[in-house]
Order: C-alpha cells, then structure tokens, then sequence
C-alpha cells in the first residue's frame, strides 16, 4: 500500500530511462468507434479450411500477426497458396492428399498451429517435420499424437510425445472412432476436427474428462459447417462425415477480446463505444461477456 505505480523501462536492460506508469484515467464518459484486428481464433480456422478446399477462397480482414503467419507459411509449404489483396487474403486450395516434398513447418509459439497442421499433414504423401519455439517444447500435444496414431497416423517423436516430431503422411488418415484426453486444451478436438472431412471414414471423437474452452470447440464446428462439412456434435462428442470443404468468401469478425477493453471502458465510465464490423451472429464464445455486462445494466 502507498507504494505507487510500478516504473518500467524501454530496454529489457535499460534501467536509466525507467520512470513512473501512469495509468489513464478516464474524466468522463468514454464515447468513439473503434476499429479492432480481426479474430486470431477465427483467422486460423478459415486459413485451415480455405486450404483444403479444391478452388479459392477469400478471408476479408483476417488477423495479421505471427501465430496467422505461421499458419499461412505451414499451409503454403502443404501445397496452398497465399495472395493479398488490401486487407483480404485469397487463398487458392490444395485438396487431399497434400503430394508435397519432405519439409519442415516452424510452429513457434502458435498453438493453434502446433494442434491444427499435424492432422492436415497426415494427409501428405511425404513426411511433415515440426519445430517450434523452445517455450513450445513444453506445452501439452500428447494427446493429439496419441490420437492421430489411435486413427491411423504415423508419428515419429522419439518418444517424447512433444516437439519436435514427424507426421510420416501416407496421402490420408483411415480415420473412425477416437477418445481424446483435451483437459488441457480444446485445441486438441478442434485440430482433429478441421482435418477430419477428408479422413477416410471421417471421425468419431469424444473427449475424456472436463473440455477447457470448449465454446471454441463450437466455434470450430460452426465454421466447419459453414465451409460445407457435415458435423454432428454433442456433449463431448462429435460426429464428421467424410466430405469436402468448399471455396467461400469469409468476412473475420473483430476479435471479441480486444473488443472487450473497450466495452469494458464504455461500461465502467457511463459512455458509448461502437466497435465497427460486429457481427449480428458471432461464431467467436462472445456471449458470455455481453451476456455479463448485460447483466451490469449495459445495453
């Protein structure tokens, strides 16, 4: 107590120019229109689905960022291709089976796209190597190794079940029936699912034990369906049949965590913020902080 705010410093080792935050106060009501990058979750799921598709696909204002640029280079070097056009993406597909050379796909620090590339790989007739950030080595993947391998997948870890390792594509997946442990991220189902049109007997997944973020996992089938896949789910349980997804032109909602900063600062000063481009329908797990400050008496 009575300490004051906490300094901090331009350089990492720059101690001499460090000086005191001041947090900003609001002196009135907080009234304007923003404009906020597009969903990261939502990017990644339509970069995925655009890719297998046997035409071409637009994304209209999708996020840019490392996690979306390593996405578009690990489904470039899975035999898409990328074009930017303003703030678009075109994306031209490369459908099962993914006849690709032997490559390497950098995750960094992406975890959407250290869970939803290894699946897209196991539907390249060559082996897919994956690397990442050295923090990466050390986030949970077991259980989506262990999945593929359950559904017909090769994997060479070295017995490490975590980064790096190998998916040994074969040109698809027999897919079927599969349990996954996902209590340590819905990632896992959502990885399995995007891919899962093109297995072979599609997939049967049902997750062991509590989902974290499992909104997400509904976010993943809604815009599965909306890309043309027929998807049954359930209370951790989801049902794909084998198909195809289709070209499309997808419109990237504003990212519904950034957006909460300002809805926040509207309701907590009596003001008016308008985020443009929010759609009527969110696929993003929006609901549940509207529905919060509803609840506050924000209209």
């Amino acid at each position: 107590m009575g300490r004051g705010p906490l300094p901090y410093s331009h350089g990492v080792n720059d101690t001499s120019s460090a000086r005191p935050w001041l947090a900003p106060n609001a002196n009135g009501p907080v009234r304007g229109a923003v404009s906020v990058p597009g969903s990261k979750s939502m990017t990644n799921r339509a970069l995925v689905c655009a890719a297998l598709t046997d035409g071409v696909s637009v994304l209209r204002r999708p996020l840019q960022s490392r996690d979306s640029a390593l996405m578009q280079t690990g489904l470039t070097t899975l035999g898409a291709q990328f074009s930017t056009l303003g703030d678009s993406v075109a994306v031209t597909g490369a459908p099962p089976p993914l006849a690709v050379k032997q490559a390497t796909i950098d995750v960094g620090l992406a975890g959407t796209v250290a869970r939803f590339l290894p699946p897209v790989a196991a539907l390249a007739t060559n082996r897919i190597d994956f690397g990442g950030d050295e923090q990466m080595r050390r986030r949970p993947i077991a259980a989506l190794l262990d999945a593929l391998r359950a559904l017909g997948a090769d994997i060479d870890d070295g017995g490490r079940n975590a980064l790096p390792f190998a998916v040994v594509g074969g040109g698809g997946l027999p897919g079927g029936t599969v349990q996954v442990d996902a209590h340590e991220s819905s990632q896992m189902v959502s990885g399995l699912l995007l891919a899962s049109p093109y297995f072979r007997d599609g997939i049967d997944v049902t997750a062991v034990g509590a989902v974290p973020s499992a909104p997400h996992i509904a976010m993943t089938v809604a815009m599965m369906r909306r890309a043309g896949a027929d998807v049954d789910a359930g209370p951790n349980r989801w049902r794909v049949q084998r198909g195809a997804y289709a070209p499309r032109d997808t419109q990237i909602e504003p990212d519904a965590t950034s957006a909460s900063y300002f809805f926040a600062a509207a309701a907590i000063t009596g003001g008016a913020v308008m985020v443009t481009g929010w759609p009527h329908d969110s696929v993003q797990p929006s609901d549940h902080l509207i529905g919060v400050l509803t609840a506050m008496g924000v209209r």
